[in-house]
């Protein structure tokens, strides 16, 4: 839940896409990268744009790491702890 608070209070694209995240993670009920479909933000009501400046806020603020995507292609980012560390990363310590 502190996850959740700290993306609220970044831009309401930032809070959209967060759900999404966790939505499809918990879907797919798997750990690690978590791919960005045009079908997700479509579900969530969110625009390209929308979702690469929520993505972009979620990154700055620490909560995920953007692992692969660019101009035409998904976003692939992976979800971070509130302290900045991923789930393999804290499996691995």
């Amino acid at each position: 839940m502190a996850w959740l608070a700290a993306a609220q209070g970044l831009c309401k694209s930032a809070m959209g896409i967060a759900i999404a995240l966790w939505f499809v993670r918990g879907v797919s009920g798997k750990t690690g990268p978590v791919r960005v479909t045009r079908a997700v933000k479509r579900h969530m009501g969110l625009t390209d744009d929308q979702s690469q400046r929520g993505i972009r806020a979620l990154e700055a603020a620490g909560l995920l790491r953007i692992c692969k995507g660019g101009r035409g292609r998904c976003s692939v980012v992976e979800i971070l702890s509130r302290n900045g560390a991923s789930d393999a990363e804290k499996a691995a310590n």
